[in-house]
């Protein structure tokens, strides 16, 4: 019976070492697609206004 408990509690840690990777990695693409529009923005921009 204690073995089955372990087991179980060990499947609970994974699955949440999982699912916070998961997110981590979410965030982190969701931020590197912000940042190269907000520069591809800015390129478009700097590109279309005359210098002065």
């Amino acid at each position: 019976m204690q073995r089955w408990w372990w087991s179980v509690g060990l499947a609970f840690l994974c699955s949440g070492c999982s699912v916070l990777a998961v997110a981590d990695a979410a965030v982190t693409t969701g931020a590197v697609v912000v940042k190269t529009g907000v520069q591809a923005t800015g390129a478009l921009v700097s590109a279309v206004l005359p210098k002065k």
